[in-house]
């Protein structure tokens, strides 16, 4: 008799879970990006700046809505996405770390990606010298319609 009292219990508890979805499920995929990044020294001047052309990837990552973000060869960022808004946030190395990195940005449409990518330079004798800012777009890869 209990076993027929557990059972719709189950079936209730699993439909709840039918069409529960990660919101960072719709943005993982093959992307485009191009980052503009920014050498600057502590008084802000700009030392170097260059454009970077990179086909990455957004793939799933540890925990609910957390995504990697791989926006260059070299670059991957770990990043929670807000539930409300889209908006982006970083999860691991905050400014509380060694290190000091932080980046925010948004999903302005489900195939857009902006965001800054803020992180302390080292030079080749491991002592800081500057900051890099990265201001990352990108576009997320997709079948093409006919005529387009």
């Amino acid at each position: 008799m209990k076993k027929n009292k557990i059972i719709p219990i189950i079936i209730f508890a699993l439909s709840l879970c039918i069409g529960c979805k990660d919101i960072g499920d719709k943005y993982t995929g093959d992307w485009d990006f191009v980052t503009v990044r920014s050498l600057l020294d502590y008084d802000y001047v700009e030392i170097e700046k260059k454009t970077i052309h990179y086909s990455g990837k957004i793939s799933p990552g540890d925990y609910e809505n957390r995504v990697i973000i791989q926006y260059t060869e070299n670059d991957a960022i770990g990043a929670t996405i807000s539930k409300e808004e889209d908006y982006i946030c970083i999860y691991s190395n905050s400014l509380a770390s060694y290190g000091g990195k932080y980046a925010s940005g948004s999903f302005p449409e489900k195939d857009k990606i902006d965001m800054v990518y803020s992180k302390q330079h080292f030079d080749s004798n491991g002592h800081s010298d500057g900051i890099i800012y990265d201001y990352i777009n990108g576009t997320k890869k997709g079948k093409r319609k006919k005529g387009k």
